[in-house]
């Protein structure tokens, strides 16, 4: 599943879906977990960033299947654009860092597999190098 996996302090990088690069970070103090430049070119207010973050904001919903939604309780979600580079961020509630690494990892997995590849295969050919199929 992950390739090419290291460990910097709390730092993580892996290859993962498609063998792209990915970076999560850990910060105890916060108890968050952070995909740290997820997404490049993402332009502020753009129809991609606004569907992104409706789509992010999904995961809370109670009418979503409880295997695919996150407890808010437990795990909450942020979407941040630092200079047209999109950031998630999972603030971890309770003490359970499995549920956490397990359900911001569905996610990523939600966002690219089921939410890009499907409704923006031109934006994950030009940024990832994917073809347009």
């Amino acid at each position: 599943m992950f390739r090419s996996f290291s460990c910097i302090g709390s730092e993580f990088r892996f290859a993962w879906l498609w063998g792209l690069p990915f970076q999560l970070a850990f910060d105890r103090k916060s108890a968050t977990l952070e995909f740290r430049k997820l997404l490049p070119n993402v332009a502020a207010g753009s129809d991609l960033e606004v569907r992104l973050k409706a789509f992010v904001r999904g995961f809370h919903a109670p009418d979503r299947p409880a295997h695919r939604r996150l407890d808010p309780a437990r795990l909450a979600v942020h979407y941040f654009n630092r200079r047209g580079t999109a950031t998630l961020a999972f603030a971890v509630r309770d003490q359970d860092p499995g549920y956490a690494v397990q359900k911001a990892l569905q996610v990523v997995n939600e966002i690219f597999l089921g939410f890009l590849n499907l409704h923006y295969p031109e934006y994950m050919a030009a940024n990832f190098r994917l073809p347009q199929e």
